[in-house]
């Protein structure tokens, strides 16, 4: 059975928190990385995996690629408190990624649909464009699946004003379209990205009823 939590905190502690903590840690800061950055999205760490492309799968191996670590939580991640808290957000999977090659993802499970719940409710509440991005790389960078740090539109919280910007990583467009058919607008990071969406969430709509016209009645003898 997989450990998921076993594993990604042995990834995290492979990197540390602080931007100094290790040279891994030090490489992800000077890549735009940094502490803070990680932190919104739940944590990124480092392992060693075998990946295997066909099934978009990973598992860890010593002798392995090295790769980065991200989590998929089933809550939005800025309510989590702090991992291993009862703030009634579950791990559902870890995803990983070869630096360089940020955008083919590979699951440990293969039962996370996307990263960024919190980004799809913040735009459902608030009407905000949901920006999808093909690299979790990016999704650190931009400040996670609130923007926290990004230029965006901005919210009023607590009488202050916030910059939010929802973003979140497909990484099951099949699996992820019926959650995305309310957002009013998707922003993808390229055509062939916004073609792909667009072809998951059309496929995701009910089958229209069949319609026929009614067998014309027999006539008495």
């Amino acid at each position: 059975m997989v450990d998921l939590e076993t594993e990604f905190l042995a990834a995290i502690r492979a990197v540390g928190w602080d931007d100094a903590a290790t040279p891994a840690a030090r490489w992800m800061a000077s890549r735009g990385m940094d502490a803070r950055r990680r932190l919104h999205v739940g944590g990124v760490g480092i392992a060693r995996a075998t990946l295997y492309q066909a099934a978009g799968l990973w598992e860890p191996a010593d002798d392995g690629e090295r790769v980065l670590v991200v989590p998929v939580f089933d809550g939005p991640i800025s309510d989590l408190i702090g991992f291993g808290d009862d703030a009634g957000i579950e791990l559902g999977d870890l995803v990983a990624w070869k630096p360089s090659d940020p955008t083919r993802l590979y699951r440990r499970t293969g039962e996370g649909a996307l990263v960024g719940v919190g980004g799809i409710d913040v735009s459902l509440e608030t009407g905000a464009a949901l920006r999808a991005l093909r690299s979790l790389e990016d999704f650190v960078l931009v400040g996670g699946e609130i923007g926290a740090g990004a230029e965006a539109i901005t919210c009023g919280v607590h009488g202050q004003h916030r910059p939010i910007r929802p973003a979140c990583v497909m990484l099951d467009l099949r699996a992820a379209a019926p959650t995305l058919r309310s957002i009013r607008e998707i922003v993808s990071d390229s055509l062939e990205h916004g073609e792909e969406i667009e072809a998951a969430l059309l496929a995701a709509r009910p089958a229209l009823p069949l319609i026929t016209l009614p067998a014309p009645s027999r006539r008495a003898a």
